[in-house]
This record gives C-alpha cells, sequence and structure tokens, in this order.
C-alpha cells in the first residue's frame, strides 16, 4: 500500500482540530475506515490501541518497514 492509497475524498477533514494524541488517533482512524482503507471495528480498534502506544516517530518507523 502506497500513501496515495490511503488519501481518498472521503479520508480527509479539512479543518480537524483534535485537542490530544488520542483524539487525533480517533479522527484519523475512523476516516480511515469511512475511505475504505481499514475494513472492520475490530481492526480499528486494533489500530487505535497500536497507535496510542507508539509515538508518531515509532508508528511511522513501523509502517515504513512493512510496506518495503
Amino acid at each position: 500500500m502506497r500513501i496515495v492509497d490511503l488519501l481518498k475524498k472521503e479520508s480527509i477533514q479539512l479543518n480537524a482540530a483534535p485537542k490530544n494524541k488520542s483524539e487525533a488517533i480517533d479522527m484519523l482512524v475512523d476516516l480511515q475506515v469511512k475511505g475504505g482503507s481499514i475494513s472492520d471495528k475490530e481492526e480499528s480498534s486494533l489500530v487505535k490501541s497500536s497507535a496510542q502506544r507508539l509515538s508518531a516517530k515509532e508508528l511511522l518507523f513501523r509502517t515504513q518497514r512493512t510496506r518495503v
């Protein structure tokens, strides 16, 4: 999967203003569910809980490693 695969009209929310990391992760995952990149509720819960434990840098690094 490439980053452009995640950038669908349904997966983008302009002017979003999350108040903290948790809210930002919830928004991003919900948008990916809406856009079809995440297929089910269980998967979205797993993504949210995993992302909560990782810093943004770690999450980006792990995502890049698995995509290569």
